[in-house]
């Protein structure tokens, strides 16, 4: 699985390159975000512009992620297309994470 990363004023940007995020690759996302998390990164957005469909086990790998940071650590989404926005809205995930619609209104809730 490929995620592109960048760093915008400390906050890390987390990019899949996937068009999905589902049981075969959700393992490797999970870990490469434990891996951003390991490296110091505590407040990270994760920009979803690509991924076109999120089953269950990348639902828990995303979750997974968020509770891995501290207490002072922010894991929010944004630019999530509508129907993987309706898979977080019918599962109450947009009630645990912040979803913005753009990586620009994501930074400034950071």
């Amino acid at each position: 699985m490929n995620i592109e990363s960048k760093k915008i004023d400390g906050i890390l940007i987390a990019i899949p390159k996937e068009k999905q995020i589902d049981a075969s690759i959700a393992k490797i996302f999970k870990g490469k975000m434990i891996d951003f998390i390991n490296e110091g990164n505590n407040k990270i957005i994760v920009d979803l512009s690509n991924v076109d469909f999120i089953d269950s086990s990348g639902l828990n790998a995303i979750l997974s992620s968020f509770k891995a940071l501290d207490k002072d650590g922010r894991l929010i989404l944004c630019n999530v297309q509508k129907r993987v926005l309706s898979l977080f809205e019918l599962t109450k995930m947009n009630r645990v994470l912040k979803i913005f619609s753009s990586i620009d209104e994501a930074i400034k809730a950071v």
